[in-house]
């Protein structure tokens, strides 16, 4: 009782000093201003229940009860908010942030991050025509790609998977990658950067924009 009376204080706290970052500006006459408003304040919810998680993480550690039970909260939460996203995919089309505001094309790849592997296979082909065509960030849909390749074969095809290495603090390797040798073109028809670069500057921050609380 106690402390789900605390992670409820700390909810408001949060949402109270967050401030307003799901203000939008309205530019465009493209722009799509109920869907972009939308889209804002799904973004803008996403942040708050990333703090909470780390926050309640950091206090009782990541397998405690009071954090399985916001984790339990968080997937209903992504399931309602899917609905949502697939409703005003499957209204208007995707025509990315021209047309649904900055924050909607994070708000696609973060509801399919947080979706199970169904749901991502479903839409795969069309997040992936619409990172090649400039309307979706490519390292969000690669890491979408990886998570898909590596609960069915063990291996990922972008390398943005890394786990940090066991007994030493801030220092990663990377999960397998298929065919390593042709990594970097595979990587290059999505605009990243070289696997080596990548792996350079990586760090947990990198994965803060996709909002990944699992």
């Amino acid at each position: 009782m106690i402390k789900a009376l605390h992670f409820l204080l700390l909810a408001l706290y949060l949402l109270l000093n967050s401030g307003r970052s799901y203000a939008i500006t309205f530019r465009a006459d493209s722009l799509n201003v109920p869907v972009a408003t939308e889209m804002a304040e799904i973004l803008h919810t996403y942040r708050i229940n990333k703090n909470v998680f780390d926050l309640l993480i950091s206090r009782y550690g990541r397998y405690s009860a009071v954090v399985t039970a916001l984790q339990k909260q968080l997937a209903v939460d992504d399931s309602i908010t899917l609905v949502k996203v697939l409703s005003i995919v499957n209204t208007w089309g995707w025509k990315g942030s021209a047309h649904y505001g900055e924050a909607g094309p994070l708000v696609l790849l973060i509801t399919f991050m947080h979706t199970n592997i169904i749901t991502q296979k479903k839409y795969f082909a069309f997040l992936e025509r619409a990172t090649k065509q400039g309307i979706l960030p490519p390292y969000g849909f690669a890491i979408i790609a990886d998570q898909i390749a590596l609960q069915e074969t063990g291996y990922q095809i972008y390398g943005t998977q890394l786990k940090q290495t066991r007994g030493i603090v801030k220092q990663y390797e990377p999960l397998p990658v298929i065919n390593p040798d042709e990594l970097n073109n595979r990587r290059g028809t999505l605009g990243l950067s070289s696997y080596d670069h990548y792996l350079l500057h990586y760090t947990p921050a990198m994965l803060e924009p996709y909002c990944l609380y699992k």
